[in-house]
């Protein structure tokens, strides 16, 4: 193997420096990875399959719990093995690279029981199962595809991107197509998707299809490895000792600043699984607004979002990644409490909507960054990468998001006294239950995870520069 020159901080080594057009095309899994979406799998099953079916809201929530409380056991499994069982050479590598055939292999089968997820059977009061047992068994096999492809792609990320600037403007334009995927995702939920219609969601499910598969065609150039690339996932493992499932999980669950960060991450994902699952119940109740006219607050958000970018990437560049991720996660708090007591109707939800923007750009440009750093420190540990073992293990605490998010919106609607039949008016109990989680809980869980964030992450300064120069040294 020819001697590797990883990029030292300067950014000056001209072979792995990336090109923009390799950054513009990587940036377009982060676009097709926010289209997966399933917070409106809630409205779908305990409002027009199980309250369609007659069930009360009691049943209904505790079927669409169960189901989801299985799928987060599985994905205690299945997210961390699918990340270590693909995060090793095979023989196809020399000819195709370390990660590239397994984001293949992983993407059209995730499209495809994606799609399933949205045309269920309709269910029978008498025996609901075989609809619990279809939407178990697609969910799983949803999230088995999902893992291969969503560690191998996100896992790469630290490699393409070596240098501090390479990985700044990636950060920004990576979550910049995220962004824009995760408010057209909204749009498209609220042009086609009836609280009341089950179709809605068939329709919405095919629209997005066909925006998943652009994204892909797009992504495929810049995910490809080059041979510089590919030697620095073998190099690792050519000179350290094979590492088992169980050690790997060890590994990253004895890695503080890996844990932090994930945790700070696990509490965003919540606050955003129960707002993304609130969103259709928020538009009904809360404000008593058409869903459609959430593509109106979509577009001012997403605006502020990019037009945001810039100001907070300047910012890091004087204060640094950590303050940063600090400083967002406490405005999307701010954010939540403001909503919860002042936001009645729709132009105090369009007021919100700058904010909204804002504090979610000054998040979201440096969760990659942070990412980068943690996984760093872990490489230099273990002296290899093994990042799609970290990101399996990281992608269980995202799913176990959208459990913790249905669980407590069910949970809220049968304290609440929310009621599921179809085109029922709701008591006020019920419309504060909306209120509380669609926005007071979700701030909350942003608050929780800005505290623990900023007492306990210590990956900066010195000590990240000292990560950094070890990369360097031991030819990561």
């Amino acid at each position: 193997m020819s001697e590797l020159k990883p990029l030292p901080e300067d950014g000056q080594t001209s072979e792995i420096k990336a090109s923009n057009k390799k950054i513009f095309s990587y940036s377009f899994v982060f676009f097709v990875f926010s289209l997966f979406g399933y917070g409106q799998f809630l409205a779908l099953y305990e409002i027009n399959v199980f309250g369609a079916a007659g069930l009360t809201t009691s049943e209904a929530g505790f079927m669409v719990s169960l189901i989801m409380g299985i799928f987060t056991i599985w994905n205690m499994i299945n997210d961390p093995f699918a990340g270590w069982l693909t995060d090793r050479p095979t023989r196809w590598v020399k000819k195709w690279g370390y990660r590239f055939p397994w984001i293949l292999i992983g993407i059209l089968p995730t499209i495809f029981f994606w799609f399933l997820i949205w045309v269920p059977p309709d269910a029978d009061a008498s025996n609901p199962w075989p609809v619990f047992f279809y939407a178990l068994i697609v969910l799983c096999l949803f999230d088995f595809f999902y893992s291969i492809f969503s560690t191998q792609a996100l896992g790469s990320y630290p490699v393409h991107f070596r240098s501090e600037s390479d990985r700044r403007k990636a950060g920004v334009l990576v979550m910049a197509l995220g962004g824009i995927a995760v408010f057209l995702f909204s749009i498209i939920n609220s042009l086609t998707l009836n609280i009341y219609d089950k179709n809605s969601f068939r329709n919405m499910a095919i629209v997005l299809i066909i925006i998943q598969l652009i994204g892909v065609l797009l992504f495929i150039p810049g995910v490809r490895e080059t041979k510089e690339i590919t030697d620095l996932f073998l190099w690792g493992y050519e000179h350290t000792e094979k590492t088992s499932f169980f050690q790997a999980l060890k590994i990253a669950v004895t890695s503080k600043n890996f844990m932090i960060s994930t945790f700070a991450y696990l509490m965003i994902s919540c606050s955003a699984a129960l707002v993304g699952a609130s969103s259709i119940y928020w538009y009904k109740h809360a404000i008593n607004t058409p869903y459609t006219y959430l593509t109106i607050a979509s577009i001012i958000q997403l605006t502020c979002y990019i037009l945001f970018m810039p100001l907070w990437s300047r910012v890091a560049n004087k204060i640094g990644t950590f303050k940063t991720y600090f400083l967002g996660l406490v405005l999307m708090g701010v954010n939540g409490v403001l909503a919860f007591f002042f936001v009645y109707d729709f132009t105090m939800e369009l007021i919100m909507q700058p904010l909204y923007g804002a504090g979610n750009a000054c998040f979201y440009i440096m969760v990659q960054p942070i990412l980068s750093d943690v996984y760093d420190e872990v490489t230099v540990k273990t002296g290899k990468h093994q990042e799609a073992s970290l990101l399996g293990i990281r992608n269980f605490f995202f799913r176990l998001a959208v459990f913790v998010s249905i669980f407590i919106v069910t949970g809220v609607h049968v304290l609440t006294a929310y009621d599921i039949t179809p085109g029922a008016i709701q008591p006020s109990s019920a419309i504060l239950g909306v209120r509380l989680h669609s926005a007071l809980i979700p701030a909350l869980f942003n608050f929780c995870g800005a505290i623990v964030f900023y007492l306990f992450y210590d990956l900066y300064g010195e000590k990240k520069k000292l990560i950094q120069q070890k990369m360097v040294e031991m030819k990561l």
